[in-house]
């Protein structure tokens, strides 16, 4: 026969048995709520994350078309400080310095007058160092 005390014993397992389903009733509903706010978070993040690899496209087209005009503008620049050799006339670039004429000791005495081309041949180099120097006095 059933006793009373086995009825007791079955009525505390049964409260323990709702009391625990009642818990993980209220677990697995606060988990539903974390999940639906994590699932609408990784949307949001998807979205940005979107956003950012378009971003980082428009940012990485802008570069390289800043880089190609850089280019471009370097090639202009090297164009116009180096002209073709087929151009040159003893002008100067700037790609190319002024090497300055090796000095001439001048002596105060005139150059013999046996070789009058060597006095000549220096007064046409002063005369040319003086073209190619600035005059600024």
């Amino acid at each position: 026969m059933i006793t009373l005390e086995q009825i007791h014993r079955l009525e505390k397992g049964v409260q323990n048995a709702v009391a625990a389903i009642t818990a993980v009733k209220g677990e697995n509903t606060l988990l539903k709520q974390k999940l639906s706010g994590y699932e609408k978070r990784i949307t949001e993040l998807e979205a940005k994350l979107v956003e950012f690899k378009e971003s980082q496209s428009e940012i990485e087209r802008g570069l390289l078309a800043a880089l190609d005009q850089l280019d471009t503008l370097e090639d202009e620049v090297l164009e116009e400080v180096s002209p073709p050799a087929e151009q040159d006339h003893g002008e100067f670039s700037a790609a190319e310095p002024h090497q300055p004429a090796p000095e001439q000791t001048t002596d105060s005495a005139a150059p013999d007058s046996d070789d009058n081309s060597t006095g000549a041949s220096v007064n046409n180099q002063d005369e040319q160092q003086s073209a190619d120097e600035l005059d600024i006095f």
